[in-house]
């Protein structure tokens, strides 16, 4: 009869590929969970295009959007990325209430 004192239950987020648990009486699992929202992209070229925002300002944001739909996934998707954060940088007071409802989902898609 075995007896067991401690449970743990981790979770980890991140690259993981394995992690040393220290026993030879343990089971371990991995499972992979896309945390992606696909439509992030989406709602957020929407909230833009909705804004009452000058077309001087918001175009080029718009531009950067839809080369970053088209690029999610790819190698590509993070040069249109920091093009996007530096048009928002330089219109922070303008659109940064617009986009920042979308940028910690944005953020996640480099994950």
């Amino acid at each position: 009869m075995e007896k067991v004192s401690q449970i743990f239950n981790t979770f980890i987020t991140g690259n993981v590929q394995n992690l040393a648990h220290g026993s030879s009486n343990a089971l371990q699992t991995a499972e992979y969970v896309d945390n992606r929202d696909t439509g992030v992209l989406v709602n957020l070229l929407e909230a833009i295009k909705s804004a009452n925002i000058q077309p001087h300002a918001s175009k080029p944001l718009e531009d950067v959007v839809v080369k970053m739909q088209e690029t999610q996934g790819t190698s590509s998707f993070g040069q249109h990325y920091k093009t996007f954060m530096s048009i928002l940088a330089d219109h922070m007071q303008v659109l940064g209430p617009v986009v920042a409802p979308y940028l910690p989902a944005l953020a996640s898609m480099f994950t």
